[in-house]
């Protein structure tokens, strides 16, 4: 209902009858002609019903001679006869939604069609017999008049027969006003209600930079799971465009529906959306197992889901116009550290960043420790502790292999504390960095022996000497000089030490290197021991001391012992006694 129809005569071009169509029927009552002709009097005919929904009033036209004035300058330039009526059809319609920015789909009437006012003419053309009819016969409307004689008497004259009477025709037209019906989707697949529900769904009617007709769809307006239906939309080129949330418009696509010959137009517009799914695993291929909250995508309105299985990961419906951050973080059970890979892309980027556009390989691997002797030769049997792993024992080859142990990257590695155990002696702990450029790591693993040698100043060894072995100020063993005043230290660690040796009050020390006990060299401790004099020993200056003590001692003997013979004799008389002293003069 509300189409404007306007009956054009052929020859002279000029409007001979409209009418706007109607969704009512109402009844007529004809003119009994046969009443009329017989006895001159006007009689009506029972009621007849006429109408009904797309029909137009009846449309009375005249006959007989017409003039036409070509230029409007009152001037009759062509004449002739309307006999019968040739009639081109015109239909138009212009209607719009009644709440356009929130639109429904069904289309009503706007009044009126003709509107001096406007810039532009508002209505369409949506049919015109002289176009759109493809039978010759079908693109005039011909209306023939009554051959019938009729002798009424009228005011001014009297109807004859010749007098062209319409018996009347009707014609069903078929307009280009279609049903639009339009489906989002992406791939193929339905849209999920969370990415409908940020969608405004727009579509105008733009004749140069005027818009003649703009519709606002939105999930649950006017649009459900993504179809909405635009009900008697006249033919013509629309615009559809789709806005999307902050990304703004997302889809614009020109349909053209001036030739189509269905009642029902179908378009599909497929969304910039995708589906991603891939796996993650270490660098060689072995499946990693994802917490599910160790998964994050940012915008989050960019996607409508995320789902981890073990090492796969689903992102449903992720727009692919603009970049999003998508970030995976490994944690190991085994070591308790933690690596992350973010990527900051598109979502057909991401897929060509991934290894075979389905794999995402996290810096995970394996860790190689060597164990090796002071010749590079590889030590079985060491037990090898890494991190907070179970500790490994190093075969005939010498390594101990820390499988899927997280990797930092060459600047920032991750730090990881190695420890090496041989015949239950710890020979090396040291933190070490771990990166992806650094995953195998040699370690010296070989106990040394250690010979101290405590001698006195002649060379001699002292027996019996306490020695004392200290690394980093800690004893680690203590033993006692043989005869010949060595000690001997097994099974030692690489590491400096410091040795301190005592004997009988006389205490010395020395240092040993690194280097010293690879080499196996013996170190020597030299006291200030020269003799030992009845189980007491004594340095050189002490024996010389002593020395010169007896000899003093034995010579002030004998001159006690001299006199005292002297001072016997003479009291025995063995001995005359001295002569008189002569007095002095």
């Amino acid at each position: 209902a509300g189409a404007f129809v306007e009956l054009v005569d052929r020859a002279s071009g000029r409007i001979a009858g409209w009418s706007y169509t109607a969704n009512n029927s109402w009844t007529a009552r004809p003119i009994d002609l046969q009443t009329l002709y017989m006895y001159h009097r006007g009689k009506l005919l029972d009621p007849r019903p006429i109408g009904g929904a797309g029909y137009t009033a009846i449309m009375n036209l005249t006959f007989g001679t017409w003039n036409y004035d070509a230029n409007n300058d009152d001037t009759v330039d062509n004449s002739g006869v309307r006999d019968p009526l040739r009639l081109i059809i015109r239909v138009y319609w212009l209607a719009t939604d009644p709440n356009p920015n929130n639109a429904n789909g069904n289309l009503w009437p706007i009044w009126p069609f003709r509107d001096e006012t406007a810039p532009l003419p508002r209505h369409v053309k949506v049919y015109d017999s002289d176009f759109d009819e493809t039978d010759a016969a079908a693109k005039t409307l011909e209306v023939p008049h009554s051959e019938a004689a009729i002798g009424l008497k009228l005011p001014d004259r009297v109807v004859s027969a010749s007098d062209p009477v319409s018996r009347g025709v009707h014609r069903d037209v078929t307009t280009a006003v279609f049903d639009f019906k339009a489906l989002l989707n992406y791939g193929g697949k339905t849209l999920p209600p969370d990415i409908l529900r940020r969608f405004e769904v727009f579509v105008y009617k733009k004749t140069g930079a005027t818009t003649e007709l703009s519709l606002r769809f939105t999930e649950g307006v006017g649009m459900s799971r993504g179809t909405f239906t635009i009900n008697r939309l006249p033919r013509g080129v629309y615009e559809l465009e789709v806005r999307f949330g902050d990304a703004g418009t997302i889809f614009k696509r020109t349909f053209d529906i001036s030739t189509v010959n269905v009642g029902t137009v179908q378009v599909e517009a497929s969304m910039p959306f995708t589906d991603l799914s891939f796996e993650v695993t270490d660098l060689r291929g072995r499946p990693l197992s994802i917490a599910p909250g160790d998964v994050s995508i940012t915008p989050e309105a960019y996607y409508f889901r995320r789902e981890v299985a073990g090492n796969v990961i689903t992102i449903t419906a992720l727009y692919t116009g603009a970049p999003v951050t998508f970030s995976v973080k490994y944690t190991s059970p085994t070591y308790g550290t933690s690596v992350q890979v973010t990527l900051t892309d598109t979502a057909d980027g991401i897929r060509t960043r991934l290894l075979g556009g389905r794999t995402l390989q996290m810096p995970v691997d394996d860790v190689v420790i060597n164990a090796v002797d002071a010749q590079g030769r590889p030590v079985g049997g060491a037990v090898v502790t890494f991190g907070r792993a179970q500790p490994k024992t190093t075969g005939p080859d010498g390594k101990a292999v820390f499988e899927r142990v997280p990797l930092g990257t060459e600047d920032s590695p991750i730090t990881y504390t190695v420890r090496v155990s041989v015949e239950g002696v710890e020979v090396y702990a040291r933190d070490e960095p771990i990166s992806v450029a650094r995953k195998e790591i040699s370690v010296l693993a070989q106990l040394f022996a250690l010979t101290v040698r405590v001698v006195g100043e002649l060379g001699q060894g002292l027996q019996g000497a306490s020695v004392q072995l200290l690394r980093a100020g800690t004893t680690v063993g203590t033993a006692s000089a043989d005869a010949a005043g060595s000690a001997r230290f097994e099974k030692l660690a690489p590491a400096s030490y410091e040795v301190r040796a005592t004997y009988k009050g006389f205490t010395g020390s020395a240092s040993v290197t690194l280097d010293q006990l690879r080499r196996g060299d013996v170190v020597e401790i030299r006291l200030p021991v020269y003799v030992e004099v009845l189980g007491i020993p004594m340095s050189l200056a002490t024996l010389l001391a002593l020395a010169i003590g007896i000899i003093l001692l034995v010579i002030v003997l004998a001159i006690i012992i001299s006199e005292y013979r002297w001072w016997r004799g003479r009291r025995l008389g063995v001995y005359a006694p001295p002569p008189p002293k002569t007095p002095a003069k």
